[in-house]
């Protein structure tokens, strides 16, 4: 009976082996994918150099109080798979408004500034775990953010475009979807944000 009941646990640890290898190997015929992203809670409205930069050179100015409102960051992605890990690149946008006051309290701003960012962050993906209708993830990115400053009201303003290095680490994802079309969460730390959300494409 004890042989029995062992032989009958080993078949099934066997079983779920395989069941679990099987899920794990996200390798298919769908080697591309391409997403379309929101984030929000990042380093925005300002950047992180935005911020300490910004307020020195306003009080210099004479603009020692400003507020800076953004929609946050719209973008899109491409992977590549190569088994669980996915290589690929993100591009991301965002546009944000600067209001600067000449004495705290004031409702009129006595100056707007348009700033415009690009994102450029070349990316790695790697799958925990995966089954056919979900999966789970990590990513990590590096690259840089373009920013471009614009005030159409001071006379031969010229704007200037400004590089600094950016990073986005995401140490859980979600994505539930048929293989082909998708949606997908995640969470993290970055120039993105704290949290983004959007749909892919597999191909």
């Amino acid at each position: 009976m004890k042989k029995i009941v062992l032989i009958l646990t080993i078949i099934l640890g066997f079983g779920l082996t395989v069941n679990a290898q099987k899920d794990l190997n996200i390798s298919n015929s769908k080697k591309h994918e391409f997403n379309i992203f929101y984030g929000m809670g990042g380093p925005h409205p300002g950047t992180i150099s935005d911020i300490f930069v910004s307020a020195i050179s306003n009080g210099i100015q004479g603009y020692p109080y400003g507020e800076t409102s953004s929609f946050g960051m719209v973008g899109m992605g491409y992977r590549y798979k190569i088994n669980r890990i996915k290589v690929g690149l993100d591009l991301g946008f965002s546009a944000a408004k600067e209001e600067l006051f000449k004495k705290k309290g004031d409702k009129t701003p006595a100056l707007r500034n348009n700033i415009y960012r690009l994102l450029v962050i070349p990316t790695g993906e790697f799958t925990y775990y995966k089954n056919n209708l979900l999966s789970l993830y990590g990513s990590v990115g590096a690259g840089a953010l373009f920013s471009r400053k614009d005030n159409n009201a001071i006379k031969n303003y010229k704007p200037a475009t400004e590089m600094e290095f950016a990073y986005q680490i995401n140490p859980i994802g979600l994505k539930i979807g048929n293989g082909t079309i998708g949606g997908f969460i995640e969470a993290g730390f970055g120039y993105k944000g704290l949290a983004a959300a959007g749909i892919n494409f597999n191909f």
